[in-house]
């Protein structure tokens, strides 16, 4: 990188141009049917990671959709560690309060995981097809889906958005057990009492810059992380009689694997454009320049 801002790659200056994205954080919208019927639902994107939908399906039941897998909103408050009893307490107070064609009671219904290992089981067996659902393996995978830095990251920008909306306070830009227990009593809120706001996801408030030193953050940590998962598949198969002898890190670190992700970003992104250098104002004016394409950016 040179001092005025840009990159100069295989001889060639570049500039990294800002980019117009959907602010990470939890978005409630309303929609109409073709049969006149209001549909609520919510939806947490986060800035790194996987997203996770809250609707609610025609047998009145809630669903939680994890990427494009579907999974009782029950199950999922069950592998947090929640009880039945619990869930009901948590979002009526009690049973008797809990209303007779309430969603929670249909959900419930409908669940058949009985405690927080099944619950864990059926969401691994769903996410993952083909694996053996061992309970250890279960709870490691889930846990790394949304509740760790290293695989999810809502940003700074997406905790405050939560916090501001759900009325919270927290810190961690990971998502934690207050932040799905909290959106599903705001979605259950507007669905059955009429209370709370939806969101334009459209509006211009909604919406955030990544700036060129964010972009190419990104994609130095996703070198880093290949180059991790390198070194440790090189430690996996080197014979033990070889790791007695007299081993380096030159030995298991490969520099090539980092500079693959950087170079393929560079050379390949819509972000990563020439120079404009037709006078210095062009220069300038293409550095500060703000754009809606690339992976992220506004549909």
């Amino acid at each position: 990188m040179t001092e005025n801002g840009s990159f100069v790659i295989n001889g060639i200056e570049r500039a990294v141009v800002n980019q117009l994205l959907r602010c990470p954080g939890v978005y409630f919208k309303e929609e109409e049917t073709s049969s006149q019927r209001t549909l609520f639902s919510a939806k947490i994107y986060p800035s790194r990671g996987l997203w996770i939908e809250f609707q609610v399906d025609n047998h009145n039941c809630l669903i939680f959709l994890l990427g494009r897998k579907k999974v009782f909103g029950t199950t999922f408050l069950k592998a947090l560690g929640l009880t039945e009893e619990e869930i009901i307490k948590e979002f009526y107070g009690s049973e008797e309060k809990m209303p007779e064609n309430s969603i929670i009671r249909h959900t419930l219904l409908r669940d058949t995981t009985k405690d927080m290992n099944e619950a864990l089981r059926e969401i691994y067996k769903e996410l993952r097809p083909g694996y053996p659902p061992i309970i250890k393996e279960a709870t490691s995978f889930f846990q790394s889906l949304f509740f760790t830095n290293e695989t999810y990251d809502l940003s700074e920008a997406g905790r405050a958005q939560i916090n501001r909306k759900l009325g919270l306070n927290l810190q961690q830009t990971h998502l934690t057990k207050d932040d799905i227990i909290r959106t599903v009593k705001y979605l259950l809120a507007l669905i059955e009492k009429g209370e709370g706001t939806t969101d334009d996801i459209d509006h211009l408030g909604n919406k955030r810059v990544r700036t060129t030193g964010e972009i190419v953050k990104e994609h130095v940590y996703e070198g880093l992380l290949r180059m991790r998962r390198y070194c440790e598949e090189k430690m996996k198969i080197t014979p033990v009689e070889e790791a007695e002898k007299k081993v380096t890190p030159q030995d298991f670190i490969n520099g090539k694997v980092f500079m693959t992700v950087l170079n393929e970003f560079f050379a390949r992104n819509q972000l990563s454009q020439f120079l404009d250098e037709t006078n210095p104002l062009a220069e300038i004016t293409h550095k500060r320049r703000v754009t809606a394409v690339g992976e992220g950016g506004i549909k």
